[in-house]
């Protein structure tokens, strides 16, 4: 997992070579798996990489790690595959953003989930700023909706 996360980082920095049309992001999101009344705290930590597609629209791959905070040993991998509406347009100091697609937890097998965020990035230079992003992975199984969810603090490079 680790050589995959250096190898998607190295790739995520080459997108953002791209100048404006690209930007990358690192995160570590405090959060809780909650069902059926219930919640258990996790650590989700990842990378993502988000390409300006057309206008305010881009798109967006993550891989990471989420796990209990128990017991971090028992994470599994995150891969995530978005879509993204900048509502000022990305190219401001101060970019608020909705998001939405599709994620695979993965182990020994994997699991189809949905996500959906909001958050925005903060710009405080040219090619450097923060990310602060709601997150929620949603999955449903055998009538009961799990949601994988945390508020992401990350650090954006353009």
């Amino acid at each position: 997992m680790r050589t995959f996360l250096v190898g998607f980082l190295l790739g995520a920095s080459a997108l953002t070579g791209w100048g404006q049309r690209a930007n990358g992001y690192i995160f570590a999101a405090p959060g809780a798996l909650s069902c059926c009344g219930a919640s258990e705290s996790t650590l989700h930590a990842g990378a993502g990489a988000e390409l300006k597609v057309w206008k305010n629209l881009g798109a967006g791959v993550e891989v990471g790690a989420l796990g209990p905070t128990h017991d971090y040993s028992l994470a599994l991998g995150v891969a995530s595959v978005n879509g993204y509406y900048h509502l000022l347009g990305s190219d401001r100091k101060f970019d608020p953003f909705v998001t939405g697609g599709y994620s695979v937890f993965f182990r020994s097998g994997h699991l189809n989930l949905g996500n959906v965020g909001m958050g925005s990035n903060y710009w405080f230079a040219k090619h450097f700023g923060v990310r602060v992003e709601g997150r929620d992975h949603i999955y449903n199984s055998f009538g009961s909706t799990l949601h994988y969810w945390g508020v992401r603090f990350g650090i954006a490079i353009h």
